[in-house]
């Protein structure tokens, strides 16, 4: 006995008792199933169950006969023809069904018949009201929250976290509808989204998505899909280690507590989702547990809770409370209104007959309150769920359950009670990468024998640490590794983007392509790339180190050319007749002749020469005086060369590094260079676009063995080996120079770059660790970090990194020139001594065809085809197709009529016996009915031809399949619902998703970056989802809008707030009747200018009519399916246009001065065709009846067409080239192999500018036509508001001569050049205060306030990053690094002093040299007494004279020599080689000094040094003379007053203490007061820099008081500032900024240019600089006091001999008249002796005159004294040597020969 029975008899017993027998009210009441949904099903049936208790508890006579059904939910005929079958037994309910596509039906036929239809299912309809669609759905309600409501609490959630990138995933259409809401939150500009659909019949599928996401850096998901398939999600999250703590995944279903996944509790990811069901609910619990016993039933499980379900699923509860909602309602009504209930009202779908108390129970349905197992259940009177709560849970990994964080209703919105995506609380442990390399990280031993970690990084992470409330765990990593486009990243950068670690703390540079895989904090160090050199090694002190200037070879050229030249003059000299002349001009009779150029004397004239000293020989010809000539230009050259290079020896000096710069560097190839094998310094070379790093990077590349090190330390090492250079971060090379004072810094640094925190991509903790790190900058702290860990730690010995300078030996090379000239004149010299010898002696004696061939041939051939059509009269067949047609499809039905008419007409027997004849039958849509087009088969209907997507497209879709009747769909359409299972339907129109992917590569052509998608409906939304896509990639930002048609003012605000945020490229999906409206709109706000691009996607957009929008200048562009240009088209059209033009009731699908082709229409044309000669191909196969009877009224008694399917195949396989092109369907019957015209108007109607192909893609024939920007930023073509403040050089007004006005300066090129890479267009407005401004609790100034508040986008000036500015305000990465310094003035000259001029020689140095100088005069006195040939005739003309002399006395010879050393000469001049030898080492003796003393003094007047009286900021805190300030207000003030350090704060009080204040409102006036004295004034360095560079009084003292940078400042949250970073960092790279510092600081605007060059110091030259000179001297001395003894003794030998007197008789005589000081002494002086020592060319021509003919012996010849007197008074020796009175002749003397005595030069 089943329950009603039960319920019946207790009934009974009950009347019986009571004396009366109670009517029983029933009703009935089916539920809608699908095969599917059996735990709907159990729910529905449990439900009912203790509902039938619960009325029977409270006596209610009242009862439900509840009934279910399952159908295919799918098949909209099949549930149609079951609502229409349980009506007609009764039913006044129905539930269901699950399916959107067929619940409309159910829907359609409730509304009719007025019977209450339940629905618990998602439904994507908008909700309508009474007012617009009665016949809507007034009938139903549905007790599933709306999908909008939903859908906008799913986004509410997604702001409240603040996403500003993550990736979307959905599994079909319907999840895309209900991420609507989300994805529009990229409309504002702010979020970037990317799209992605997920297959999960592909197994791999969804693993190949979540790694695309995880290697593009997406790390927050949104993910919509079944319940069933979170754990599936999650499984593939966690093998692709997607799963981690970076990782929040966010789920759109409603369920997500039902699928145990405590599996991923290790994985740390947040997971989190919103929820209908709060299973901690007391009702939710109750019902829970009893579903729970049920499963356990003797009689097998009937819960609607299946196994291994953790809680009730929404839908599953919804139909619990669905049933209790009319449970509960048809008590109010059996109490209100029993005869509603009491009587049996017969209800019928056929005809319909509606019950007249349904509207009644559907309103006692929606004023209930009812609270259920998903919350409070009220309704609208729309049907719609109102005033739900929705929960915010997320998966507790500590508790391995979901868990409630917070609520979400349509009322209070969003209430977070757990904000655990902010993560605020850092309390956890990170996992820290770092290299071992001191001073950034090391390990120690303690104290205890533990391990420690330290360093300069380390202490910072310490201080983080603390503040921010964390734990750290440090892995060691070998290397640092890099990151580059072509390979990826290596090292730590690979790790934190596997996420196996959170930080990275080390040494690590910010660059632009490590930033595009990792994060950066802000750089906590600024540096830049140096160069790390070896000292070079002074030389030892040499005693000939005077001989450096000179190279070897040029001193050995030099004795050999001072020979060569020398031999030439005596040669030259014998040849020329004028060098030969009378050796005694008082005799002018005499016939003797002499040359004075002997050998001997021509040597002495060169060397006099080149030592700069002369001799007393005068060349007399011309040859002669040219070989002169000649050879002094040559010693010129040759001595100023010395001379120079000396002084460059000196002044460069004590020791100077071959190279100065990176410069010097690339022009040599003796020194190697490299840098570390990766790392930012390599990248700097690499991707440098300056051709010198270009070259050296090349040079690197191509040295073996490799030049690249594989760490800082082996660069050390090879740097100290010698002959390399090493290029590393000026941090680096700074601590190793600190710690090896072998080691020096070369050059300037070569960018500016900086040390950052690196951190996986979307870590939460850069933002937080960046505003500390910022904070310790403030506070000194990093500064003290730095001089711990580069100045103090580990320094074992001081260095003095004094710069050394050091000069280059001259070569043959250098000097080459001078030999050439030299050996040139010689050889000149030659040709005229030549010319003049043979002249003298010839006056001494008496004595092509082109040809033109012309070949001309002309062809002309005329073939005709005659086509024999043969005619035959046979009997036709009629095929009835019907067409299916809206209101607004005009030209479809036209082409539909005309085109049957048309083949009707052509003859096409083919191999059929009978033609066939289309018999068309047109109907309206709207007016259909379901009864009416099963009526339509009944007739025989073969073919449908469908309308638009709707209602009736989908019944005749549905029974179509059943009856197997070829549906031929000509329309864009989205498939929903039921599957084409039986394959009889086919679409000639496109496929909607291949026709989105054709516009998604149009777009891709056109390289947009950031472009809005506007969609008018869901449908819309679908069609875009392909082009949605292109957000996948990194650089593009796609937004949505929906357009609202109804209220056109929605669409002018739309345009203006487009306009406003700069969004100008447009994709439209619209309804091709609004194409006209939306431009129009456009128009009227100047929205469709040249810089619009609107991009329509209806393949109807050429058929609208654009004209009025052609010449606005805007590009409006779009697809088109029919190429007009093709001859087929060209074709119809015409026959088209003479049918209209033919007649008034032409069927002819275009109008009157139509251009275009309607898309339907052309489709309609090609499927008529296709489907006749599918007709032909099956009556070629089979016989076909077309007259087999089909009726869907006896759905289950008729059987289907059996040719339908045949003929559905036959047409997929005919190809035809029709109006749309080729035609070939694929075997499920989509077209995918189709071409697209791409169209515009612009400037002209309609035209074709290119082609897209299903397998080419893009083939655009007049690129000319667009505008490709290949800019990866969302900035593109927008205009942001900049501000800033003009201060030069950063940016300053420029007014022209017509009153325009522009800005240039540092910050404003700076600025262009982003603009350029990002695309984007600038207003610039100077702030009106010229305040940089800050903060002080609520109130700011300046452009600070100008952020915040909104009013500006940018602020570009010199603004530097401070951690007070970026806590209310953003900051891009530093353009540029700086400090604080001191500018102060230059200190005067010191004053002249008057025996300055003995500074560059010691006082040891110049005793040396005038006790030199006297030894050298008194050996001169000495050596020039002790030889005879230094004994002289006075009186030359009276050569009998007795008396000599000797012009060396000791004034003479102190005369002699201090005019050599004063370069002056004198009339004094050695004859002897004793004498000559002295006189020339004395010489050398004094070009070197000279040299020497000129060069050192050269360089104590070039480099000598102005003391200043302070060096540093603490010698200005320790003094009180000199007022130092700063700017009234900026960083630089704020510096002072919250530094920490001692130093700092004592001077800041000192400042604020000063009278009158020492702080100045302007630089310009900071400057001024540092002109006026006694102040100095503290500013930036880049400050600084400028002032010096344009005023040569000015200096920069001592080193830089901290570390910090200049940025561009934001609105905080701003889109823009990760992509003005990354253009920052590339532009630093390249070196462009680096190039416009010095464009703005060292060459514009500078009226004279300042040499603020460091030289380095010099000191006196000492004794052992040049103490060779001494030895060389003093030798040379000895040398010729040994020669002149030896003459000496010689004579004194001969003497001895000739007057038979002994040697020691003569050598005494001789020693006693060379030392007396008496006038004569007879010596006996034979003429052999002389003669033998005689060199002198001397002709003896004749006995010479007698003495008393000689013109000395004449009356007039003074006394011997007074010959003595006037001897004496000229300054000649009185002691006068007598000769013999008598002349000597020799012994053989045959000829009377007179020989003549002469001490001349001649020995």
């Amino acid at each position: 006995m089943d329950w009603t029975t039960t319920v019946l008899l207790t009934a009974v017993s009950l009347s019986l008792l009571g004396g009366r027998v109670a009517q029983e009210n029933i009703i009935r009441v089916d539920a809608l199933v699908g095969y599917e949904d059996a735990a709907v099903e159990l729910a529905f049936k449990e439900t009912m169950d203790k509902a039938q208790q619960s009325l029977m508890y409270r006596n209610k006579n009242l009862k439900i006969e509840d009934f279910f059904n399952r159908v295919n939910s799918e098949d909209s005929y099949e549930v149609s023809t079951e609502v229409c079958r349980v009506i007609s037994f009764g039913s006044k309910v129905i539930f269901g069904t699950q399916s959107q596509s067929s619940s409309e039906y159910v829907t359609s036929l409730c509304n009719q018949l007025s019977i209450p239809n339940l629905q618990i299912h998602w439904d994507s309809r908008k909700t309508v009201t009474q007012t617009n669609r009665p016949d809507r759905d007034h009938m139903t309600l549905n007790l599933h929250p709306d999908h909008t409501t939903l859908s906008a609490a799913q986004r509410d959630l997604i702001k409240y976290w603040e996403w500003k990138k993550f990736a979307v995933l959905y599994e079909d259409n319907n999840g895309l509808i209900r991420l609507e809401d989300i994805l529009k939150l990229s409309v504002k500009g702010r979020v970037a989204i990317t799209t992605r659909k997920i297959n999960f019949l592909d197994p791999g599928n969804v693993k190949e998505v979540l790694e695309n996401l995880k290697l593009t850096e997406h790390q927050r998901i949104v993910v919509d899909c079944h319940y069933d398939r979170v754990y599936h999600v999650l499984k593939q999250a966690a093998e692709t280690e997607a799963l981690s703590e970076y990782f929040h995944y966010h789920f759109m279903t409603l369920d997500l507590g039902v699928t145990d996944i405590s599996e991923f509790s290790s994985f740390g990811a947040n997971i989190t989702a919103l929820r209908l069901v709060n299973p901690d609910q007391g009702l939710v619990k109750n019902v829970t547990e009893e579903w729970r016993q049920l499963q356990f039933n003797i009689r097998g499980n009937k819960s609607p809770l299946r196994k291994g379900q953790l809680q009730i699923p929404t839908e599953t509860a919804l139909m619990h409370d669905a049933v209790w909602v009319l449970t509960k309602a048809l008590v109010e009504l059996n109490g209100q209104s029993p005869e509603a209930l009491s009587s049996f009202a017969s209800v019928s779908c056929d005809p319909p007959t509606p019950w007249k108390y349904g509207v009644d129970l559907l309103g006692y349905m929606k004023s209930l309150d009812v609270q259920g197992l998903t919350g409070s259940i009220e309704f609208g009177n729309d049907g719609q769920r109102k005033k739900f709560e929705l929960d915010v849970v997320k998966y507790s990994h500590e508790h391995g359950k979901v868990q409630k964080i917070g609520t979400w209703n349509s009322m209070s919105f969003l209430n977070i009670t757990d904000d655990t995506e902010s993560l605020s609380q850092l309390n956890k442990t990170l996992k820290v990468l770092t290299v071992l390399e001191l001073p950034y990280a090391g390990k120690k031993i303690d104290e205890f024998g533990n391990e420690k970690y330290e360093g300069f990084c380390i202490d910072i992470l310490e201080n983080i640490a603390e503040a921010m409330n964390f734990k750290y765990e440090i892995q060691e990593e070998t290397t640092y590794g890099n990151c580059s486009p072509e390979k990826g990243c290596t090292g730590m950068y690979q790790k934190l983007i596997d996420r196996k670690a959170d930080l990275a703390v080390a040494g690590i540079t910010i660059t632009s392509a490590r930033e595009q895989y990792v994060d950066f904090t802000k750089p906590f160090w600024s540096l830049g790339i140096t160069i790390l050199f070896r000292k070079p090694k002074p030389k030892p002190i040499r005693l000939f180190s005077f001989l450096d200037p000179f190279h070897e070879d040029v001193w050995v050229y030099m004795i050999a050319i001072y020979l060569c030249v020398s031999f030439m003059f005596f040669v030259i000299a014998r040849l020329t007749p004028y060098e030969w002349c009378n050796p005694y001009p008082c005799n002018q009779d005499e016939d003797i002749v002499e040359n004075q150029f002997s050998v001997l004397n021509s040597m002495w004239l060169t060397i006099g020469s080149i030592l700069q000293q002369g001799c007393e020989l005068a060349p007399r010809t011309i040859s002669t005086r040219m070989v002169a000539g000649v050879w002094w230009f040559f010693t010129l050259i040759i001595i100023s060369s010395y001379t120079a290079n000396l002084a460059a020896f000196l002044t460069a000096g004590r020791m100077q590094s071959p190279i100065e710069s990176a410069e010097d560097l690339s022009k040599q190839t003796d020194i190697k260079y490299g840098t570390l094998q990766t790392g930012s310094t390599y990248s700097f070379f690499q991707n440098s676009i300056f051709p010198i790093y270009q070259r050296m990077f090349t040079f690197m590349n191509n040295q073996q063995p490799s030049v690249f090190v594989k760490n800082s330390n082996e660069g050390e090492e090879r740097v100290l080996q010698g002959d390399y250079a090493y290029f590393a971060e000026s941090t680096t090379v700074e601590y190793k120079v600190e710690r090896n004072c072998e080691l020096t810094q070369i050059g300037n640094w070569l960018n500016s770059i900086g040390y950052g925190i690196a951190l996986p991509k979307g870590s939460p903790y850069r933002d937080k660790i960046s505003q500390r790190i910022l904070y310790l900058q403030d506070n000194q702290i990093i500064k003290k970090l730095y001089n711990k860990w580069w100045k103090d730690m580990y320094i074992n010995q001081t260095c003095d990194n004094e710069k050394k300078e050091q000069s280059n030996a001259l070569t043959i090379q250098n000097l080459g020139g001078v030999f050439v000239v030299l050996i040139g004149g010689i050889v000149i010299a030659m040709v005229i001594a030549v010319f003049e010898f043979i002249y003298y002696a010839w006056t001494k004696r008496d004595l092509p065809v082109r040809t033109n061939c012309c070949l001309c041939s002309m062809c002309s051939m005329a073939v005709l085809f005659l086509l024999m059509l043969i005619l035959r009269e046979v009997t036709a067949t009629d095929v009835l197709i019907d067409g299916y047609f809206d209101k607004d499809d005009k030209s479809t039905e036209l082409s539909f009529k005309w085109t049957c008419q048309h083949v009707n007409l052509m003859a096409r027997p083919g191999n059929r016996t009978t033609p066939l004849v289309l018999v068309y039958s047109v109907h309206r849509a709207a007016n259909t009915s379901d009864d009416a087009i099963c009526r339509r088969f009944g007739i025989g209907t073969k073919v449908i031809f469908p309308p638009k997507p709707g209602n009736v497209t989908a019944y005749m879709m549905s029974v179509s399949q059943v009856l197997e009747i070829p549906l031929i769909n000509v329309h864009d359409t989205i498939p929903s619902g039921l599957a084409d299972s039986q394959g009889v339907s086919v679409n000639l129109f496109p496929h909607y998703l291949a026709v989105s992917r054709a516009h998604r590569d149009l777009i891709k052509f056109w390289k947009w970056r950031t472009f809005t998608m506007m969609y008018e409906d869901n449908d819309g939304l679908v069609r875009l989802q392909e082009i949605y896509t292109l957000s996948t990639l990194s650089d593009v930002t796609v937004k949505l809008q929906q357009l609202d048609f109804k209220n056109p003012k929605s669409l002018l605000n739309l345009f203006i707030g487009l306009k406003e945020a700069g969004e100008y490229r447009i994709v439209v999906d619209c309804h091709v009747t609004h194409i006209h409206l939306l431009l129009k709109k456009a128009m009227q706000v100047n929205a469709l200018n040249e810089y619009f691009h609107f991009h329509f996607t209806s393949l109807d957009f050429s058929a609208v009519n654009l004209n009025p929008f052609m010449h606005t200048g805007a590009n409006i562009t779009g697809m088109r399916l029919v190429d007009l240009e093709d001859p087929k088209v060209t074709t119809v059209v015409d026959k088209w246009r003479r049918d209209l033009e033919s007649s008034a009731f032409s069927l002819s699908p275009i109008s009157p001065g139509q251009t275009q082709v309607p898309v339907g229409a052309a489709l309609m044309y090609d499927a008529i065709n296709i489907l006749i000669r599918a007709f032909d191909l099956l009556l070629t196969r089979r016989h076909v009846d077309f007259n087999q009877k089909i009726s869907c009224i006896e759905r289950y008694d008729s059987l289907p067409w059996l040719n339908g399917r045949a003929l559905v195949n036959a047409f997929k396989e005919v190809t035809f080239a029709g109006m749309t092109g080729k035609i070939k369907l694929e075997k499920n019957g989509d077209r995918h192999n189709f071409t697209l015209d791409i169209v515009k108007v612009k400037d002209k109607p309609v035209y074709k500018i290119g082609q897209w192909h299903f397998r080419r893609g893009v083939k655009i024939t007049d690129k000319s036509e667009f505008h490709t920007d290949d800019r990866a930023s969302l900035l593109t073509n927008r205009t942001l508001s900049v501000i800033t403040v003009l201060e030069a050089p950063y940016a300053f007004r420029i007014e022209g001569k017509n009153g325009t006005v522009r800005y240039e300066g540092f910050c404003i090129e700076l600025l262009d050049a982003i603009a350029d890479i990002l695309g984007f267009r600038y207003n610039i407005t100077p702030e009106p205060t010229g305040s940089y401004g800050n903060c002080d609790g609520d109130i700011c100034n300046g452009m600070v306030k100008q952020l915040v508040e909104r009013k500006a986008d940018l602020a570009v000036a010199g603004m530097t990053i401070t951690y007070s500015r970026e806590e209310v305000i953003d900051f891009t990465k530093p353009f540029w690094n700086l400090g604080i310094t001191i500018l102060f003035r230059k200190p005067m000259a010191p004053p002249a002093e008057l025996f300055k001029f003995l500074s560059p020689f010691t006082p040891e140095l110049w005793a040396y040299v005038l006790a030199v100088y006297i030894v050298v005069s008194v050996m001169m006195f000495v050596i020039a007494r002790l030889t005879p040939f230094e004994w002289d005739n006075p009186y030359p003309c009276d050569v009998h004279n007795d008396t000599l002399e000797n012009q060396f006395s000791i004034m003479n010879s102190l005369w002699f020599t201090i005019g050599a050393l004063m370069q002056q000469g004198s009339e004094i001049s050695p004859k002897t080689t004793s004498t000559r030898l002295v006189a020339g080492v004395w010489w050398f003796f004094t070009l070197i000094m000279i040299s020497s003393y000129t060069a050192n003094m050269a360089a104590f007047l070039t480099i000598e040094r102005m003391e200043n009286p302070i060096e540093s900021a603490e010698d200005l805190s320790n003094q009180n003379e000199i007022k130092y300030g700063t700017l009234q207000s900026g960083s630089t003030r704020a510096f002072f007053s919250e530094s920490k350090a001692k130093l700092y704060k004592k001077m800041y009080n000192a400042m604020k203490a000063a009278t009158p204040s020492v702080f100045v409102k302007s630089s310009n006036e900071g400057e001024q007061r540092v002109m006026e004295g006694k102040y100095a004034y503290l500013a930036e360095s880049t400050t600084v820099e400028y002032r010096i560079a344009r005023n040569c009084d000015l200096m920069q003292v001592g080193t830089q008081l901290d570390s910090k940078g200049y940025g561009i400042g934001l609105p905080r949250d701003s889109p823009y500032r990760d992509k003005l970073s990354s253009a920052i960092l590339h532009l630093q790279e390249e070196g462009a900024i680096q190039a416009m510092y010095d464009k703005w600081w060292k060459q514009r605007n500078i009226d004279k240019f300042c040499d603020n060059d460091k030289a380095p110091s010099t000191k006196a030259l000492e004794l052992k600089n040049v103490g060779g000179v001494f030895v060389l001297v003093l030798t040379g001395t000895f040398c010729a006091f040994v020669i002149a003894i030896i003459e000496f003794i010689c004579n004194a030998r001969q003497m001895a001999r000739s007057g038979k007197s002994s040697m020691w008789f003569e050598i005494k005589q001789q020693l006693y008249f060379a030392m007396r000081c008496c006038k004569y002494r007879d010596v006996p002086v034979t003429v052999t002796d002389i003669s033998t020592t005689e060199t002198k060319t001397t002709l003896l021509l004749e006995p010479s005159a007698e003495k008393e003919d000689h013109p000395g012996n004449d009356g007039d010849e003074k006394s011997s004294d007074d010959r003595y007197d006037d001897q004496a008074s000229s300054g000649k020796d009185p002691l006068l040597r007598p000769a013999q009175s008598t002349s000597h002749r020799t012994g053989d003397s045959k000829n009377g020969d007179l020989v003549m005595i002469e001490n001349s030069s001649e020995v």
